[in-house]
């Protein structure tokens, strides 16, 4: 008996350990994506702000433009990087809530 509730005692912080080191590498990604989304954002602001009368870049048709679409497309990349983290840490979270569920059952 003794053996049983200190393997399920055992597994039980198995899983919240996965959890925590899931959560914890998914936030530090999502972390470093928001400091490159207010980088790419501030980038956006820099394109919006320049003034490109005179010089060399003038000629260029739709510079401005095709520079903030690519930066906006970019920032949509780190967004899905984010929800998916989020995901992942959901799953985590369930699977964690489950075998707490499993485990109330069992007593």
């Amino acid at each position: 008996m003794e053996t049983k509730v200190q393997k399920q005692v055992i597994d039980y912080f198995s899983t919240f350990e996965e959890f925590h080191n899931t959560s914890k590498t998914c936030l530090k990604s999502c972390q470093n994506c928001a400091v490159s989304i207010n980088k790419l954002i501030q980038r956006c602001n820099n394109i919006k702000q320049a003034d490109l009368s005179g010089t060399l870049l003038e000629e260029f048709v739709d510079l401005r433009s095709k520079l903030s679409t690519n930066l906006h497309n970019l920032i949509s990349e780190e967004i899905y990087e984010i929800r998916s983290k989020a995901l992942v840490i959901e799953d985590s979270f369930d699977k964690l809530c489950n075998k707490e569920v499993l485990t109330a059952t069992r007593k």
